[in-house]
């Protein structure tokens, strides 16, 4: 007796039936593995320091969401860049980026908080800096120590790699950025930094202008945890420390 209760053997139209069930299993086990990390590859998520209590959110963050969850991860180096004055919240404003709800949701936990800083200038100094990604990513010790040879390890690293957002923050100098914008079909790069000029020209650059606060942030920012002030008081304020 066949499978289906019958003696007579399953009929060309049944066959046809389950051949394109198992392929839409495999077509969804596929995508499934494309969605996943390579083989190797280390789980733990490089979070972003702690958000301080009395940051606030800017509006600034908003557009920002919008950017580097709409490029899906397709194009190569993309970035997404903030750019501004010292102390105008950029590193702030990236961490509340990386903490918000529909970001988690789009890369998933692949979010990864990298620090430059302005003292990571010399070809070791960098390439340490990138070594130390490519470990936090992949896990192990890489001991690269040629730019060209550890720029091109991470590329491929991120080649293989599903959506990832990768955020460089405090940068400085054009070759700081440089090792980090090699492959990644599917890596969106958000980078804050005082220096607009570094950023790359036809890379899929996205600037966000990080200005001053509105009236409304500054006023949280000035009033917070202070008794309720006279308006003329905190107009003043305002005026003087400029939002």
């Amino acid at each position: 007796m066949g499978p289906f209760g019958s003696g007579a053997p399953v009929s060309r139209g049944w066959a046809a039936l389950i051949f394109a069930a198992l392929a839409a299993v495999v077509t969804l086990l596929l995508a499934r593995m494309q969605d996943s990390p390579a083989a190797g590859t280390n789980d733990r998520l490089e979070a972003p320091p702690d958000i301080p209590e009395e940051a606030i959110r800017r509006t600034e963050a908003e557009s920002i969401i919008a950017a580097v969850c709409s490029r899906r991860g397709r194009t190569v180096g993309i970035t997404t860049a903030l750019t501004g004055a010292g102390g105008f919240g950029k590193t702030t404003l990236a961490k509340f980026v990386c903490d918000d709800k529909r970001v988690r949701r789009y890369f998933r936990k692949w979010v990864y908080f990298v620090t430059v800083g302005r003292n990571v200038r010399s070809e070791a100094d960098i390439v340490n800096k990138v070594n130390k990604v490519i470990q936090n990513i992949a896990g192990g010790i890489p001991t690269f120590s040629n730019s060209e040879r550890v720029g091109g390890q991470l590329g491929e690293l991120l080649e293989q790699r599903p959506r990832t957002l990768l955020v460089l923050d405090d940068v400085w100098e054009e070759k700081q950025l440089k090792l980090f914008l090699r492959g990644g079909s599917r890596c969106v790069r958000l980078v804050t930094t005082r220096v607009p000029a570094i950023l790359p020209t036809g890379f899929g650059t996205s600037p966000v202008l990080v200005d001053r606060m509105s009236h409304a942030e500054a006023r949280q920012v000035l009033t917070r945890e202070l008794p309720r002030l006279p308006e003329v008081v905190t107009r003043h304020l305002l005026t003087v420390t400029g939002r």
